[in-house]
């Protein structure tokens, strides 16, 4: 009897794993899923208009690319990191980048009318990172946008003080 019993445990566990919805594997080259679950977790007003699939689709939108933002934030830090010379100016800018990458991931991926940073921010930003390595002054520009990012989510300055020639304002290349 006991034997029985242990049988029909085990099948009922191998039958609720084999029901569960199967997970695509997390991307091994942006931060981890806890991170993104842990801040889709926290923000109960974004969980009301928006599930968790919906907003990690979106994150891996944000470093991989779609059609609003063609080469995602990976493909633009690697981008980036290619033009900086020094091993210890480069190893600065990539940590500044995989903090903005975060920070600004965290909420774009959050439900059109909720979040604080948009698509038109990180055009502007992906624009002036490419401006400011024209310059040679990626990391003068990179502090200004830790500094802008933080001041956003902090509620410190509104989204809209975001503007095409707020980083380079002699730059032609801006089209917002």
């Amino acid at each position: 009897m006991k034997l029985l019993a242990i049988v029909f445990v085990s099948m009922c566990i191998l039958a609720s794993c084999a029901s569960l919805p199967k997970q695509p594997a997390w991307p091994n080259d942006i931060p981890p899923h806890s991170f993104y679950v842990s801040e889709y977790e926290h923000d109960l007003e974004n969980q009301r208009q928006q599930n968790l699939d919906s907003y990690l689709k979106w994150v891996i939108s944000f470093y991989h690319g779609s059609e609003l933002y063609s080469n995602g934030w990976r493909q633009m830090t690697n981008d980036a990191l290619e033009s900086i010379e020094g091993p210890d100016e480069r190893a600065l800018v990539q940590n500044k980048l995989h903090w903005i990458g975060e920070k600004v991931s965290a909420e774009w991926a959050k439900s059109n009318s909720l979040r604080l940073i948009n698509t038109r921010h990180v055009s502007i930003w992906s624009i002036s990172l490419d401006e400011s390595i024209t310059q040679r002054k990626p990391l003068w520009y990179i502090n200004k946008v830790v500094r802008d990012v933080n001041a956003i989510l902090a509620g410190l300055i509104e989204p809209d003080s975001i503007t095409d020639y707020r980083y380079f304002p002699e730059s032609e290349d801006f089209f917002f």
